[in-house]
């Protein structure tokens, strides 16, 4: 966004339009934030490359059970990396030819991204817990390895990431679920006072 277009937006809150207080606020937040939606998405594409390397490794690795594992974790990982590039694949509405409205249509569409980015972990997880109960039915189903006590650290330790990731899902898909509403609020608003 331009400063231009910040100076106009700034310009319409200070209008009779009641929606458009809240949104300056949503907006501002977005501007802020930029940086690290970027590097999330970097993380993302990372993190589904090493994920697919490590699980073709652990298929390879001729271990007892590396073929189901690595299977297992190579579909986790998939199933990550598509909620990922599902919440970032939505589609920019055509820029309005007047840059407030531009400038807001981003802003729309950045806030609808995110609200899906935010959502993306939750059939994510489901996902995630199965792989968990499989990693804990083949260890206990097959030969029980000597490092049995450290693995069961490790599936704990995973439950708890889950769980922590769940968590932060769970506020940050509601905090943006609001932001999109003040949003919309003011493009319906924005809409209704046009000539």
């Amino acid at each position: 966004m331009s400063t231009n277009d910040w100076t106009e937006l700034k310009r319409l809150w200070q209008s009779d339009v009641p929606a458009a207080a809240p949104a300056l606020e949503v907006i501002a937040k977005q501007q802020r934030r930029a940086w690290a939606w970027r590097s999330t998405a970097i993380v993302d594409v990372v993190a589904t490359i090493l994920g697919v390397a490590a699980s073709v490794w652990i298929m390879m690795s001729g271990k007892p059970n590396g073929l189901i594992l690595g299977a297992g974790m190579l579909a986790l990982t998939l199933v990550a990396g598509g909620g990922s590039l599902w919440a970032r694949s939505l589609r920019r509405a055509p820029a309005a030819d007047v840059s407030v409205l531009a400038s807001l249509d981003a802003a729309l569409h950045r806030a609808r991204v995110s609200v899906r980015y935010w959502f993306a972990p939750f059939p994510v997880n489901v996902g995630y817990f199965l792989f968990l109960a499989m990693l804990a039915f083949v260890t206990a189903f097959g030969d029980p390895p000597a490092s049995l006590p450290k693995m069961l650290v490790a599936l704990g330790g995973a439950a708890i990431w889950g769980a922590f990731i769940q968590g932060i899902a769970v506020v940050y898909y509601q905090a943006r679920l609001r932001e999109l509403a003040r949003l919309e609020e003011l493009k319906r608003a924005l809409d209704e006072n046009a000539p």
